[in-house]
């Protein structure tokens, strides 16, 4: 529990400094860049992501990231648990 209380506190921390930004990872880009095809796309693409401030996440931050999924992924089947699978899906799984 103290460490839920710790993740809730980091959040709230990061989402008040970064509140007025929008910024961009370079997984986030590679994965956009990866959706479109073609150079001009591309190209235009990459124009208009350029003024987005990139962030540079180290070691730290992404154990943080995993963390909170972890965390957020705890409270969504806490409030919506999954509906019972039915006999087809359950003949189906095995």
């Amino acid at each position: 529990m103290a460490s839920q209380a710790r993740l809730r506190s980091a959040l709230s921390a990061l989402t008040s400094r970064v509140a007025d930004q929008v910024l961009i990872t370079g997984l986030v880009l590679q994965e956009v860049l990866q959706g479109f095809s073609g150079p001009k796309n591309r190209d235009q693409l990459v124009e208009r992501l350029s003024v987005l401030a990139f962030l540079q996440p180290n070691k730290q931050d992404h154990i943080t990231a995993a963390d909170f999924a972890i965390l957020a992924a705890a409270e969504v089947s806490r409030s919506a648990p999954l509906l019972p699978c039915s006999s087809n899906c359950a003949s189906a799984i095995n």
